[in-house]
């Protein structure tokens, strides 16, 4: 929704400002981080948060690009999952006995 006020009215021209109404979002924060903002006046945080989201958004739409093109099933992450579980237990195991016989 747009908001249009005049504001100024001169012979030549009249000077407009846009509001732009945006949507709202509150987000909770320790009272650490909110101490050290407030030490900080000048910098606009909503800007910096505001940056942070459209980056990390950006790197989620590359990623679920890249996995919409993927013929990478859920099945198959379980499986390679599984494997990698017990290809871990077992060099775990390994090192144990090692460090067994070493003492």
């Amino acid at each position: 929704m747009r908001i249009r006020r005049q504001i100024a009215r001169y012979p030549t021209y009249s000077l407009y400002v846009v509001y732009v109404a945006m949507p709202n979002r509150t987000f909770h924060i320790s009272e650490d981080i909110d101490q050290k903002m407030k030490k900080h006046p000048e910098i606009r945080w909503g800007e910096i948060a505001r940056q942070t989201f459209e980056e990390k958004l950006a790197m989620l739409d590359w990623i679920d690009s890249a996995l919409s093109k993927s013929k990478f099933t859920d099945e198959d992450a379980i499986r390679i999952g599984r494997q990698i579980n017990k290809d871990m237990s077992a060099r775990i195991r390994k090192e144990r006995e090692k460090d067994k016989l070493r003492s």
